[in-house]
């Protein structure tokens, strides 16, 4: 009787252990929606950036611009030591430097290369790739870097976020890298030639 008593009062001390331990488990862990969004404060940046470039008649190698990428450069640079050190954010500054001037696509291209040679199966910095090379008008290594991620047989799988990002990828780069050798005539680096690959906020 007195083992059935003990039985039956059981799962009422258990279960709120349970339920604790579940809830604590889910503060340790970051909210699977944020780890695929880039940083706020890049997201800014990126923002304020894209308006600059937007201006009518601006001149990239006027003195003015030159002073403003550097300044802007610097405060990228400060705001991404306040931010987590995901791949999502690395992809989303190296994106972001794409678009600044020639020196921080060449920067952003030799980090996500970089990052890619330690860890080659993270598909934000993949994707990022891609998005930079398609900023230069290597459209043939973006589509083949889209397919890639695309066909990705890895663990863990890209996100259906990523595999949209991918395939927007693909589509805006496939058709153009075969009509560049035709006579397409390739941006200058730095202007925005694909749809924005972002994460979605």
């Amino acid at each position: 009787m007195k083992l059935i008593l003990a039985l039956a009062l059981l799962p009422s001390f258990v279960l709120p252990t349970r339920a604790n331990d579940a809830e604590a488990s889910r503060q340790d862990q970051p909210d699977q929606a944020q780890a695929v969004r880039p940083d706020p404060k890049l997201v800014r940046l990126e923002q304020e950036l894209l308006r600059k470039l937007g201006e009518p008649g601006l001149d990239r190698k006027s003195p003015q611009y030159r002073r403003f990428a550097e300044a802007f450069r610097a405060r990228l640079d400060v705001s991404m030591g306040e931010v987590p050190p995901t791949s999502i954010n690395k992809g989303f500054h190296a994106r972001i430097l794409s678009r600044l001037d020639a020196s921080g696509m060449q920067q952003a291209e030799g980090s996500l290369n970089a990052g890619l040679e330690q860890n080659p199966n993270d598909h934000a910095l993949r994707l990022s790739l891609g998005f930079v090379r398609a900023q230069k008008g290597d459209y043939s290594s973006a589509a083949a870097t889209a397919q890639a991620v695309l066909n990705s047989q890895e663990v863990p799988k890209p996100s259906p976020q990523q595999i949209a990002e991918a395939r927007s990828l693909w589509y805006s780069t496939k058709d153009r890298s075969a009509n560049v050798g035709a006579g397409e005539t390739r941006p200058r680096p730095g202007t925005p030639v694909v749809a924005d690959h972002r994460p979605a906020i």
